[in-house]
């Protein structure tokens, strides 16, 4: 791996932990999930105000000016305003079962991302541990290269 390609990772890393602390999925699902609320409500709050004041209204005129033609089209954008409020419910029943899929869903992943957690400060303490066993033996390596050296030089110095 070159150190372009390190000096990445590492950026990505320190990045993806930064955003992490401040990010949260649950939050945002309840966000979005809220605003969609609020915009049916909306909706809906337009639609009846239209359908009680305007089409009712524009409905019977048309009657009583004998214009059935205009009282049958007021009716007919009652009716699919109607049809865009249920169709709206419905949608909105889809997006809570959508909602609890991905709480669901968060939850298994991150359970798996506590298990990775847990066995990466298992390997973590493995590994610390190897590298204080070479210490060990590089140490206890010289201590015998330089026993070894010691005793030639008594060899030596005796001869």
């Amino acid at each position: 791996m070159g150190i372009t390609n390190r000096f990445c990772t590492l950026l990505k890393q320190k990045g993806n932990t930064l955003l992490n602390n401040y990010e949260n999925p649950k939050e945002a699902l309840d966000y979005s999930y809220i605003r969609q609320v609020e915009t049916l409500m909306s909706l809906r709050e337009n639609d009846a105000e239209a359908v009680s004041w305007g089409m009712r209204g524009e409905a019977r005129r048309a009657i009583e000016s004998n214009r059935e033609d205009s009282a049958k089209s007021a009716l007919e954008r009652k009716n699919t305003n109607l049809l865009q409020v249920q169709g709206l419910d419905k949608q909105i029943t889809e997006i809570e079962t959508e909602q609890q899929k991905l709480e669901d869903t968060e939850k298994r992943l991150s359970n798996k991302v506590e298990e990775f957690k847990s066995k990466k400060e298992v390997i973590k303490a493995q590994f610390s541990a190897a590298e204080g066993r070479v210490r060990t033996r590089e140490l206890t390596g010289i201590s015998e290269e330089t026993a070894d050296v010691d005793e030639q030089e008594g060899h030596v110095v005796a001869e």
